[in-house]
């Protein structure tokens, strides 16, 4: 919301950082627009459960596929909710054994993940008239 909307600013809160999306998490996200999905609409599970219905057997290994080359650590743990980090082996292995509901909750982690980030930090005493 900050990063549209100016009144945190104005409240004294200072604009610290700004993150940008991966590249790999904005490179998913244009294979997944290849394969169908609606970038806009990632963040629906439901639409996302909708979407991977449809998609054959070989479109849902490519969505696997493009999920699994990104190396976000909050992916990784959409993937093993179990274990905060986990190695590329387990979580490739978990991805593959993924079924529609799992995957889909994984794309919508993902849309999370193409947002930008705005961090502000208050300094007490601040407020201006």
């Amino acid at each position: 919301m900050a990063r549209y909307n100016p009144f945190f600013e104005r409240a004294g809160m200072k604009k610290i950082a700004e993150q940008k999306p991966e590249p790999s998490c904005q490179e998913a996200v244009e294979e997944l627009r290849r394969l169908g999905f609606n970038p806009i609409l990632l963040a629906s599970q439901r639409q996302n459960i909708q979407r991977l219905k449809e998609l054959g057997e070989t479109r849902m290994r490519l969505c696997k596929t493009v999920l699994a080359n990104v190396r976000h650590p909050r992916l990784r743990r959409a993937a093993v909710p179990e274990k905060p980090y986990s190695n590329s082996v387990t979580y490739e292995s978990e991805l593959e054994k993924a079924g529609v509901e799992k995957t889909a909750r994984m794309l919508r982690v993902l849309s999370i993940l193409m947002q930008t980030k705005v961090y502000l930090l208050w300094k007490r005493g601040s407020i201006e008239p």
